[in-house]
């Protein structure tokens, strides 16, 4: 029984450990296809593979797949909207078309709550891209979309968001450059605040790599 209380130190270390694992900014892709461009067609926040990391007692609680994401998408159109994007990117042009990445929020349910570490790999991230059905329109333009990952709430109440931030080739829809960033500590003091800082807070990161 001496044992157990170090044990159990080691336990919470470990999960805190695996739980901060895709905190890190890496890259793919060649950045220098999305410099110096002129216009760049923003497709929105894809939160169709997002993961909610958060406690065991907080399992039920559905609101996080069924409400937040909505929420985290309007808060951040109001709070950071393409105005703010357009001049981070350095482009002159910045149309924004969400037609493509439906928030499908009505199919989201309790499988996407988790007490575990998600991610999405780099091959994920060009699936995704891929099932994108792009208007006729922007063919032959550069898109860029905003691939939530994971919104990690474990940490006493804090959290952080992990996004994907892509750049496409709308007519072949290959990715052309891809940035996966975290914005620390979320805050605010609504659950769409609470979220969006963080991903204002990952765009900051992300600008520096370009």
């Amino acid at each position: 029984m001496k044992c157990f209380p170090l044990l159990f130190i080691l336990f919470l270390l470990c999960i805190g450990s695996n739980a901060q694992e895709n905190k890190k900014v890496f890259t793919f892709g060649n950045v220098d296809q999305v410099r110096n461009l002129h216009e760049i067609v923003f497709f929105g926040y894809d939160m169709a593979n997002l993961r909610c990391t958060v406690r065991e007692k907080e399992m039920s609680d559905f609101a996080l797949c069924t409400r937040v994401p909505g929420e985290i998408v309007n808060w951040m159109q109001g709070k950071y909207g393409t105005t703010k994007i357009k001049k981070g990117l350095g482009v002159q042009k910045l149309p924004f078309d969400n037609s493509t990445v439906q928030l499908r929020v009505k199919d989201m349910n309790q499988d996407c709550l988790t007490t575990e570490m998600y991610t999405i790999s780099e091959s994920q991230v060009r699936d995704i891209v891929k099932s994108y059905n792009i208007p006729d329109k922007h063919v032959g333009k550069t898109g860029f979309v905003g691939i939530v990952e994971n919104l990690n709430r474990t940490r006493g109440g804090k959290g952080y968001a992990t996004i994907y931030f892509v750049f496409f080739d709308c007519s072949t829809k290959n990715v052309l450059y891809a940035c996966h960033s975290y914005g620390n500590d979320a805050g605010g003091n609504s659950m769409r605040s609470f979220w969006g800082e963080a991903i204002m807070k990952a765009y900051k990161k992300f600008y520096k790599t370009i």
